[in-house]
């Protein structure tokens, strides 16, 4: 009875956070006074990737590229799964959404080459909008880029989903390159020199659930303990 608990609360908590999402986080200066950013102070955003990405064709502009020289996620339709589940970070206001107006928007990227790890969120016709807001006025572009992490592979040569990829470097580095640039629908734009990157997995509410289920997994053992000794 005792085993069976213990194994029936470890499989589902393993099933639960190896299904997680995988956030990369980036931190970096801003270079200059701009769209309510201070030169010298330190600005975190945030890319969440959606674990159920299931790959795309790029509706014309070439999709998902997995070769000896670089592994890309690319999404440009609608029609293509999201590539972002989340995006957010200091300063900006609402919750990212795929825009359903255009076909042609959003543009998401994923991509890692010889250059580092790329991060990229952005709606590329007027028309369309992420409903990301920074300082009163709405976000076109979110990226970051030359990521410079130890031992990124890019060597995948067919599909593998970017979150299970990315679990694979979890984990905070210190930045030694790269950078973190922003757009706004009124061609406003500012740079952030980045510092540091942090790659985590996202518990997801099952999974939190499953932890405090453990801990009731606990306490029924310590009552059947209990129970045997008297």
């Amino acid at each position: 009875m005792k085993k069976w608990i213990v194994r029936t609360f470890v499989f589902l908590f393993v099933f639960e956070a190896s299904a997680s999402p995988v956030s990369v986080s980036v931190t970096g200066t801003a270079n200059t006074n701009a769209m309510g950013y201070t030169q010298g102070e330190s600005y975190t955003f945030t890319w969440v990737v959606n674990d159920g990405y299931t790959g795309s064709d790029g509706f014309g502009d070439g999709g998902d590229v997995f070769s000896s020289t670089e592994n890309l996620w690319f999404s440009t339709s609608t029609n293509d799964p999201w590539l972002w589940s989340s995006v957010y970070g200091n300063g900006l206001v609402g919750t990212y959404t795929k825009p359903s107006d255009n076909d042609q928007a959003p543009f998401e990227q994923l991509k890692v080459d010889s250059n580092g790890l790329l991060c990229w969120a952005a709606c590329r016709m007027d028309s369309a909008t992420m409903e990301l807001f920074v300082n009163g006025v709405v976000v076109d572009t979110v990226v970051a880029y030359d990521l410079n992490i130890p031992g990124l592979d890019y060597s995948d040569t067919s599909f593998i989903n970017p979150a299970s990829y990315l679990v694979n470097y979890t984990g905070t580095y210190t930045s030694t390159g790269g950078g973190i640039h922003l757009d706004d629908k009124n061609r406003n734009s500012v740079e952030f020199t980045t510092t540091s990157v942090t790659i985590g997995v996202i518990p997801e509410p099952s999974t939190i659930l499953l932890v405090s289920l453990g801990g009731i997994g606990a306490w029924l053992l310590r009552v059947i303990k209990r129970k045997g000794r008297a």
